[in-house]
Protein backbone atom coordinates (compact mmCIF):
# COMPACT_ATOMS: atom_id res chain seq x y z
CA UNK A 1 0.00 0.00 0.00
CA UNK A 2 1.76 3.33 -0.78
CA UNK A 3 0.71 6.26 0.97
CA UNK A 4 0.46 9.54 -0.79
CA UNK A 5 1.99 12.40 0.68
CA UNK A 6 3.29 16.23 -0.24
CA UNK A 7 6.48 16.55 -1.49
CA UNK A 8 8.42 19.73 -0.52
CA UNK A 9 9.06 22.19 -3.29
CA UNK A 10 12.28 21.75 -5.43
CA UNK A 11 13.89 25.24 -4.68
CA UNK A 12 12.79 24.94 -0.70
CA UNK A 13 13.83 21.66 -0.23
CA UNK A 14 17.79 23.06 -2.74
CA UNK A 15 18.05 25.96 -0.16
CA UNK A 16 17.24 23.97 3.30
CA UNK A 17 19.90 21.33 2.26
CA UNK A 18 22.60 24.11 1.21
CA UNK A 19 21.27 25.93 5.10
CA UNK A 20 22.35 22.07 6.51
CA UNK A 21 18.78 21.94 7.98
CA UNK A 22 18.32 18.85 6.05
CA UNK A 23 20.69 16.33 5.99
CA UNK A 24 19.25 13.51 3.45
CA UNK A 25 18.90 10.68 6.58
CA UNK A 26 16.04 9.68 8.12
CA UNK A 27 15.22 10.70 11.17
CA UNK A 28 15.67 7.83 12.51
CA UNK A 29 19.67 7.43 11.77
CA UNK A 30 19.74 10.62 13.52
CA UNK A 31 17.96 9.50 16.16
CA UNK A 32 19.99 6.38 16.97
CA UNK A 33 22.94 8.22 16.47
CA UNK A 34 22.04 10.59 19.24
CA UNK A 35 19.81 8.62 21.26
CA UNK A 36 21.66 8.55 24.61
CA UNK A 37 22.22 12.45 24.27
CA UNK A 38 20.93 15.12 26.51
CA UNK A 39 21.06 17.42 23.28
CA UNK A 40 17.71 19.38 22.68
CA UNK A 41 16.44 17.00 19.65
CA UNK A 42 12.85 18.93 19.05
CA UNK A 43 11.49 22.63 20.48
CA UNK A 44 7.66 22.40 20.13
CA UNK A 45 6.49 25.57 21.60
CA UNK A 46 6.95 25.22 25.09
CA UNK A 47 7.74 21.44 25.18
CA UNK A 48 11.72 19.84 24.61
CA UNK A 49 12.23 16.65 24.13
CA UNK A 50 16.31 15.49 24.56
CA UNK A 51 17.37 13.05 21.75
CA UNK A 52 17.53 10.20 25.40
CA UNK A 53 13.73 11.75 25.79
CA UNK A 54 12.62 11.18 21.98
CA UNK A 55 14.22 7.35 21.81
CA UNK A 56 12.23 6.80 24.84
CA UNK A 57 8.89 8.05 23.67
CA UNK A 58 9.58 6.18 20.45
CA UNK A 59 10.70 3.02 22.64
CA UNK A 60 7.84 3.26 24.45
CA UNK A 61 5.28 3.88 21.91
CA UNK A 62 6.59 1.03 20.01
CA UNK A 63 5.79 -1.13 22.38
CA UNK A 64 2.50 -0.48 22.84
CA UNK A 65 2.28 -1.00 19.18
CA UNK A 66 3.36 -4.29 19.62
CA UNK A 67 1.44 -5.20 22.48
CA UNK A 68 -1.89 -4.43 20.38
CA UNK A 69 -0.43 -6.37 17.74
CA UNK A 70 1.49 -4.68 15.37
CA UNK A 71 4.46 -6.42 13.74
CA UNK A 72 6.93 -5.60 11.50
CA UNK A 73 5.75 -4.70 7.78
CA UNK A 74 2.04 -3.57 8.88
CA UNK A 75 0.92 -0.24 8.13
CA UNK A 76 0.64 2.14 10.78
CA UNK A 77 -1.99 5.12 10.49
CA UNK A 78 0.01 8.38 11.64
CA UNK A 79 -1.96 12.04 11.71
CA UNK A 80 0.19 15.41 12.15
CA UNK A 81 -1.58 18.93 12.80
CA UNK A 82 0.20 21.55 11.74
CA UNK A 83 3.99 19.93 12.56
CA UNK A 84 2.27 19.37 16.15
CA UNK A 85 4.34 17.34 18.66
CA UNK A 86 3.06 14.33 17.99
CA UNK A 87 4.60 14.00 14.66
CA UNK A 88 8.35 13.47 16.57
CA UNK A 89 6.12 11.41 19.06
CA UNK A 90 4.68 8.80 16.63
CA UNK A 91 6.86 8.73 13.50
CA UNK A 92 10.15 7.27 15.22
CA UNK A 93 9.22 4.46 16.74
CA UNK A 94 6.93 3.57 13.22
CA UNK A 95 10.12 4.47 11.35
CA UNK A 96 12.57 2.28 13.58
CA UNK A 97 10.54 -0.68 12.44
CA UNK A 98 10.35 -1.78 16.30
CA UNK A 99 7.77 -3.97 16.35
CA UNK A 100 9.33 -7.28 15.83
CA UNK A 101 8.20 -9.55 12.87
Amino acid sequence: MTISYSRWPDDLAARYREKGYWLDLPMTDILERHRDSESVAVIDGERQFTYRQLAALSDNLAAALQRRGLKSGDTALGAAWQRGGILPDAVCPVQNRRCPG
